[in-house]
């Protein structure tokens, strides 16, 4: 039995070292791993803030870029539109650089006697002559004791006598008083038969806008004396 004994002794001393190191192993083993599971927590942690923080910046500057607000879309489709707008302008008078008087004259001329001017334009030639006459100035300036116009009058002559004449007197309300005028008076014959009939027989004449470029066109001839 001693012998048996002292032979299971040293089995038992080696199982119980064996024994031991497994522990130690296992500790040991278990040591080591769990510091690797706590820095993959970490890691793991890390990441997981490390995607919020991003998160939140980008939700920061998205938010931080300014949007167009609906009253500046507006301003910028309405200039858009102006600039795009083809430029409307409204058409010149071909009159306005001409005095009242000269649109008068050219006016007064194509109520009484027409375009029959554009026949002499170029042969034998036409101007259209102005003559202003005071108040007093005689009807028929070939008798001695002529009787007179009691009104200032105007005398429109072609540049030759066939072209016609016109003696009027101007009412300022889109009318003239027309006195009948002949080209040629015969010589003095000591009465004032022919002036009071020139008087007598005045009429009034409304005088129309006409065409503007016609009385552009005498404008350009007119001779005002």
């Amino acid at each position: 039995m001693k012998k048996t004994r002292l032979l299971l002794l040293p089995i038992a001393l080696i199982l119980g070292l064996v024994g031991c190191k497994q522990t130690d192993t296992t500790d040991k083993t278990e040591r080591s791993t769990e510091p690797t599971a706590i820095s993959a927590q970490q890691t793991t942690t890390q990441t997981q803030s490390s995607q919020t923080s991003a998160s939140t910046t980008f939700t920061s500057v998205t938010s931080e870029q300014p949007q167009p607000s609906a009253e500046s879309i507006v301003q910028t489709t309405s200039s858009s539109t102006e600039s795009t707008a083809p430029s409307t302008s409204e058409p010149t008078d071909p009159l306005a650089n001409y005095s009242n008087l000269q649109i008068e004259y050219a006016r007064v001329w194509l109520a009484t006697m027409g375009t029959t001017y554009k026949d002499w334009l170029e042969d034998p030639g036409f101007e259209l002559q102005v003559t202003n006459q005071p108040v007093g100035t005689p009807v028929n300036p070939y008798e001695e004791n002529s009787l007179v116009f009691n009104r200032e009058t105007v005398v429109l002559t072609g540049l030759f006598g066939y072209q016609s004449l016109v003696v009027y007197s101007s009412n300022y309300d889109g009318t003239i008083t027309k006195y009948p005028v002949p080209s040629h008076f015969p010589g003095d014959n000591g009465t004032n038969e022919i002036s009071q009939s020139i008087l007598d027989q005045a009429s009034i004449i409304p005088i129309p806008t006409n065409n503007p470029e016609d009385i552009k066109q005498l404008i350009e001839v007119m001779v005002i004396n």
